[in-house]
């Protein structure tokens, strides 16, 4: 089987002892155009910040075991900067933040261009929320694959919607990010492979989470390479996804569930 890689471009909150969501902007270094490696951690790991909230960018891994471990590292580096400022991370897929803490023009500026719907197989309308104070964070996955033409790219998606977007109804409380991004089969290419961004940031809450996540990524490549999603499964794949239906993500993920997830509550 040919060799798979995954990294990511996560996005997280800050909140102070108030409990209150404060930005990043000032607080963290690294911008969208010009990232910050974070050379404490070794090769590939970068930090920004995006509109209000933090980025990282993580190198690439081929276990699960290895993709938390990344992941723990790096949010384990952040919270500690987050804490020497008196501030928290926050986890969360949406916030409505204050005011005053979009004053800063940078704000105001949402950097995502229009991604490619795997399904409509055409570029998304760029997001538009009628909540001003209104952001989202994303826990984007970005496959490395070689020698994989477009279509291909697009069979792994649609598989990734059926397997960890059925596990992320199940697990991911959060529905108001859907206002902005993470419709169903959200996707860019890129001359490594692809980016999956129908997801949210819900599977850095645990190291079972991240794990899962990259299991049923390898898993959702393996499959689609074998087996094309069909029928119904085209139209309740996009229909969980967007009514958020947990008995058809709880039908998906039970071929797998056994054999390849860990016992999380």
């Amino acid at each position: 089987m040919q060799r798979i890689l995954l990294g990511s471009d996560p996005e997280l909150f800050l909140k102070n002892d108030q409990d209150r969501y404060v930005s990043a902007i000032d607080r963290f270094e690294g911008t969208k155009q010009h990232p910050i490696p974070l050379k404490e951690l070794g090769k590939g790991f970068m930090i920004q910040v995006d509109n209000v909230a933090v980025e990282f960018n993580t190198p690439p891994a081929d276990t699960a075991a290895k993709f938390s471990d990344i992941h723990n590292r790096v949010l384990d580096f952040i919270r500690a900067r987050a804490d020497k400022m008196g501030l928290k991370l926050a986890l969360d897929a949406s916030a409505l933040f204050p005011e005053e803490e979009l004053a800063d023009p940078r704000a105001l500026v949402f950097g995502c261009e229009p991604d490619y719907n795997a399904w409509a197989l055409e570029m998304n309308p760029a997001p538009f929320s009628p909540i001003p104070n209104l952001r989202s964070a994303g826990g984007h996955i970005h496959v490395g694959i070689t020698r994989q033409r477009d279509e291909a790219k697009v069979a792994m998606v649609r598989w990734m919607d059926h397997l960890i977007g059925a596990y992320s109804v199940l697990h991911d409380k959060d529905t108001l990010r859907k206002e902005l991004y993470g419709r169903p089969g959200a996707m860019r290419f890129k001359p490594y492979g692809f980016e999956y961004r129908t997801v949210s940031n819900f599977w850095l809450k645990s190291t079972a989470f991240m794990q899962d996540v990259a299991k049923l990524t390898f898993q959702a490549v393996q499959f689609s390479q074998t087996t094309a999603l069909q029928g119904s499964d085209i139209e309740d794949t996009q229909r969980m996804l967007l009514d958020n239906d947990q008995d058809l993500a709880t039908k998906f993920l039970h071929p797998v569930r056994k054999t390849l997830l860990n016992k999380v509550a």
